[in-house]
């Protein structure tokens, strides 16, 4: 697969796999986690643009023919509804157990200078806040391992959904964003 190779100027490198048009992806969204579908239909529309396919399935007896399940996080995913929230946490815990690698997204918080149209949340509010937090059993499995993807509004909208993008069609690694490596240069 062709790929890019970028240094920072401390020295960190990181590969991006390209995306080509035709491909075609598979994600799991969970019905129980709020906005997630709707994520998905904005990352379509741009990959349509690009001749990319994606598959969205919202069940979790196709979990295992999926490449990743996506984890939409903000400030809804853990809290109001405790057998919603217990509903997201057993399909989070069944794609653990099937390997199937997790997405996790998380919704910034808007710049204070511009109005959210999104439920966006610091990220320490997904650990514990006041209505809610992650349960603690995901916590223990180690459910934010990886750094989240993330999304932000206004004009930086369509460069979050490209970030997305690419970590979707990173089917090569355990993880979302590229991995990082350090270079002695």
């Amino acid at each position: 697969a062709a790929s890019t190779r970028l240094y920072t100027r401390a020295g960190i490198g990181f590969t991006w796999q390209r995306l080509r048009a035709g491909e075609r992806f598979r994600l799991y969204a969970s019905p129980h986690n709020p906005g997630a579908l709707e994520l998905t239909q904005e990352l379509s529309c741009l990959l349509q643009h690009l001749d990319i396919e994606l598959e969205v399935t919202t069940s979790v007896a196709d979990l295992t023919a999926c490449s990743h399940m996506l984890l939409y996080l903000d400030k809804r995913t853990w809290t109001d509804d405790v057998q919603r929230i217990a509903a997201l946490s057993s399909d989070v815990k069944a794609a653990l157990a099937k390997r199937v690698h997790l997405l996790l997204v998380h919704e910034s918080e808007p710049f204070e200078y511009m109005a959210g149209s999104h439920a966006g949340v610091k990220f320490d509010d997904l650990l514990e806040c006041v209505d809610g937090g992650t349960p603690i059993e995901l916590l223990q499995r180690q459910v934010y391992s990886e750094v989240a993807v993330p999304l932000k509004e206004g004009i930086y909208r369509p460069a979050s959904l490209l970030l997305l993008a690419r970590a979707v069609g990173d089917q090569t690694r355990t993880s979302a964003l590229p991995q990082l490596t350090f270079s002695s240069k």
